[in-house]
């Protein structure tokens, strides 16, 4: 089941995620193939990487941004954090993707490249 979630997202990522507004659907097409897209120049590395600033001060705006405050893991604070779930809900519906594993790859990514960690570094996105 999520190989065939997994893959119906894949195809649809590949048509352009027609729940964007029309202009936004090649920037989103764009987005995901330079995350995906290992060997990209660096033009679309910048791009990625200044898209991925832009999602991570959305998240932090105060504003319709993540819950972002103190939480406790294994019985310890960590200030200024979110909850991953949390972030994945959000993401799908701020960015208006198709799937929650489209949501879970940007997080992921968003961890990869150093913008976000887990409060003890021992858990993926």
């Amino acid at each position: 089941m999520e190989t065939e979630t997994r893959q119906n997202s894949q195809n649809f990522r590949e048509k352009g995620l027609v729940l964007f507004e029309e202009e936004k659907n090649e920037e989103v097409r764009d987005f995901f193939k330079a995350i995906d897209d290992n060997s990209s120049s660096p033009t679309k590395s910048r791009e990625c990487l200044e898209k991925l600033t832009e999602i991570v001060e959305l998240m932090k705006n105060k504003d319709g941004g993540l819950d972002i405050k103190t939480h406790f893991y294994h019985l310890q604070p960590y200030p200024n954090t979110f909850i991953g779930s949390e972030a994945v809900t959000w993401l799908a519906k701020k960015l208006k993707l198709p799937s929650r594993i489209d949501a879970t790859e940007i997080g992921q990514t968003l961890m990869t490249r150093g913008f976000i960690h887990h409060v003890v570094y021992s858990q993926p996105f």
